[in-house]
């Protein structure tokens, strides 16, 4: 027959478990929402840098890679990274192991993997922009402007109220206003990529 105390033991140690879970979650929540921030500045920063004169445009591009690669392979990501039980990223911040990413089998931390690998797409499509800049097919500002306010209302979804709300709905709905046929695939994708992040 159990005592009182064992009773009570176990009781608390799913409480304990459950405690533990959740911190774990939160501390993951937090790490993503930083990694989140960051991909979407850099997106910000490749899109001024098409549309910058050419003499400022490499300091624009370096600017964006820069922090790019601090968002894709810096200590939140590694952070996130032993959290799920995955490998590290390559040095220059591309995954991939990306298609590997499909959670435990028991699902834990399904709805933070499923932001991790949204932030992984987007900050693939940043990088692919900006390897096109500059080359023969490089978008022009007028192909940005889709990118741009797609950009700006990733951005703006960072705060929060009813204002913030209406302001990046007006700002997505002008995005796709602003797509066209022959918007170049670098930035379509980088406009499909921001709305989900």
């Amino acid at each position: 027959m159990f005592r009182t105390g064992t009773i009570a033991l176990l009781l608390f140690v799913p409480v304990m478990f459950l405690g533990a879970c959740s911190h774990e979650e939160k501390e993951m929540q937090s790490q993503l929402d930083s990694i989140r921030l960051m991909v979407k500045q850099s997106a910000v920063l490749a899109v001024q840098a098409a549309c910058s004169p050419p003499e400022s445009r490499p300091d624009m591009i370096k600017a964006s890679v820069t922090m790019l690669r601090r968002a894709m392979g810096g200590p939140e990501m590694e952070m996130i990274h032993k959290m799920m039980g995955q490998m590290p990223d390559s040095s220059d911040g591309t995954m991939p192991m990306k298609s590997a990413m499909v959670g435990d089998k028991k699902g834990k931390h399904a709805a933070q993997m499923k932001i991790h690998v949204a932030i992984h797409d987007a900050g693939e499509y940043v990088f692919e922009l900006l390897d096109s800049l500059g080359g023969d097919k490089s978008p022009t500002c007028k192909d940005m402007q889709p990118a741009q306010l797609a950009a700006t209302a990733a951005l703006i979804r960072e705060r929060q109220g009813a204002d913030m709300d209406r302001l990046q709905q007006q700002l997505d709905q002008r995005s796709k206003h602003f797509m066209r046929s022959d918007i170049p695939d670098t930035v379509g994708q980088l406009v499909q990529a921001l709305g989900r992040i």
